[in-house]
């Protein structure tokens, strides 16, 4: 059956009307994940086996609805929170819940201060700003009430808090006492039963795909290489890649059956990049293309060759990238590839790293700029340490398709708590960040609604009184554990959350509500059957 598309255009208040519809649809579902009594959703798929999860990034991306107008205020959840995502790595429920609460505030029919063009309040920019100025002291609550993490115990509850499982929580506490604050996991799916970990030799940088039909995972965006047929080939190059000499290269590595390439290069451009997409998309060979972190400064390149064994060609005293051959290749076991981080899993046993390491200690040493050793003793760590692979065990593919998203999101929220410090969790500092905002000031009001419902959803999930609680942690600042049911302080409860994840998601809701509240149109693309069946209402 063949299609046409065609534009649909929808006026001001019937778009806010459709698009408020279609996010309170999605975010009816998807709060139902958010807390420690969190429900789980099924969710029916055209291929492959049905999912079962409580992770509110999985359920929100399944949601299509068949009506195109509803569909684009699903749309707009999904992106506010697949931002939220991209930039922590958790939250993304708590994004949705404040979004939904702020769009149905801000668009109240019978609200004087609507954000709408049709009224004659003039309030527009006015409720704007009220809302900015709100969300700036939400976030200096936030900052000014963080602690620190100083314990291996508190990594194991805030571990614990995000996947739901105190095993889990335990074993990132016990990763990152051996890898450190900066330290970099895996999550991988495995055969086995019990889920486990490992510490094995690798390397991170900040650099990502340089074209997103390299990804191989749609769902977290990344491009993975694993060692199935042999091991993943690395090419390694000071060099600007951007000749068609440079793919006729490459093209003799596919013909001498070598087929699985990262090529971490100075920069890749023009036909080699448009080249190794359509090899890609045809499936003859998989590789991942990225450009060298640090441009003009080769020590991250001189670190990925030594850890996978490669030869750094373009360098001095090495080959040119014109003089490459199979055996200038290095190896590892995995590689991960995002749009702005790399992990590369080495396959350990590595001599040439170990003399790598002694030269640089020796520099460390005999240099007199404490900047230069600082960034020797860092780089060295970086080498040293490693990475962690958590290997998911399961019954089934679905428990371990479910276990690999909690734990990955608890990694996430481990080493956001890390780099950015803790707060209450379960929704309490929302809660008490919301008396900071002022009840008279009605931008304030619409927010201070808003980032107290995470609390209630919490607690209406925990089957708790949502009015009792409420009251009880503005009046003394404690919380409620969900699972148990005790009340007292959160941060000595061990149920934490962080700080940069909670303002994150705050961030992002508050960011698409203003643009939902100044909706003055929409234009929806609708698809219909050529034989007349249509597919919108």
């Amino acid at each position: 059956m063949s299609y046409h598309e065609y534009n649909k255009i929808l006026q001001s208040n019937e778009a806010r009307k459709k698009i408020k519809e279609g996010i309170n649809i999605a975010t009816d579902l998807v709060s139902k994940t958010l807390g420690a009594k969190s429900q789980r959703i099924l969710i029916d798929k055209e291929f492959g086996e049905i999912e079962s999860c409580d992770d509110g990034t999985t359920v929100l991306k399944a949601i299509r609805l068949e009506d195109p107008n509803l569909d684009l205020g699903v749309k707009i959840v999904q992106e506010a929170s697949a931002k939220t995502d991209s930039d922590s790595g958790d939250g993304t429920t708590t994004t949705a819940v404040i979004l939904r609460s702020l769009v149905n505030e801000l668009l109240k029919e019978n609200s004087q201060d609507a954000l709408a063009f049709d009224k004659q309040s003039g309030n527009n920019l006015k409720i704007r700003r009220e809302l900015q100025k709100g969300l700036e002291k939400v976030l200096n609550y936030i900052d000014n009430n963080k602690i620190e993490i100083t314990s291996q115990l508190q990594i194991a509850q805030i571990g614990k808090v995000s996947s739901n499982s105190e095993e889990v929580g335990d074993m990132l506490a016990e990763i990152f006492d051996r890898l450190g604050k900066s330290g970099e996991v895996i999550v991988s799916e495995g055969n086995q039963l019990k889920t486990k970990y490992e510490i094995t030799e690798g390397f991170s940088f900040r650099s990502g795909w340089l074209a997103y039909e390299f990804v191989t995972d749609t769902e977290r965006e990344e491009a993975i290489l694993d060692a199935v047929n042999g091991p993943v080939n690395v090419l390694v190059t000071t060099e600007t890649l951007n000749d068609i000499s440079h793919i006729e290269k490459l093209g003799e590595l596919h013909k001498a059956g070598i087929n699985d390439i990262l090529i971490v290069a100075n920069d890749v451009t023009g036909i080699p990049l448009s080249s190794l997409v359509v090899n890609k998309l045809r499936k003859i060979f998989r590789t991942v293309a990225i450009k060298a972190p640090n441009a003009g400064n080769n020590d991250a390149l001189e670190d990925i060759a030594d850890i996978t064994g490669a030869t750094l060609l373009g360098s001095s005293g090495n080959p040119k990238f014109s003089e490459l051959k199979p055996e200038y290749l290095g190896h590892a076991n995995k590689v991960i590839v995002s749009k702005d981080k790399t992990v590369v899993v080495g396959q350990g046993n590595n001599e040439r790293l170990d003399v790598k390491i002694k030269n640089l200690e020796y520099k460390a040493e005999k240099t007199d700029s404490d900047y230069e050793k600082k960034a020797i003793l860092e780089r060295i760590s970086k080498l040293r340490v490693g990475i962690g692979n958590i290997i998911v065990g399961g019954n089934t593919p679905l428990e371990l398709k479910d276990k690999k998203g909690k734990i990955t999101d608890a990694v996430s929220a481990v080493k956001s708590a890390l780099k950015d410090g803790v707060v209450s969790g379960g929704g309490v500092a929302l809660l008490q960040a919301s008396k900071t905002l002022e009840d008279g000031v009605e931008g304030e009001r619409i927010l201070k609604i808003a980032i107290q419902k995470p609390f209630e959803q919490i607690m209406e999930n925990s089957d708790m009184s949502v009015k009792e609680m409420k009251e009880m942690s503005l009046k003394t600042g404690h919380g409620v554990d969900a699972e148990t049911g005790e009340e007292g302080d959160m941060i000595k409860m061990g149920i934490l959350d962080s700080a940069g994840i909670v303002k994150t998601s705050l961030s992002n809701a508050v960011s698409d509500a203003l643009v939902v509240g100044n909706l003055g149109g929409a234009i929806v693309l609708v698809r219909k059957q050529d034989d007349g069946n249509k597919t919108d209402n």
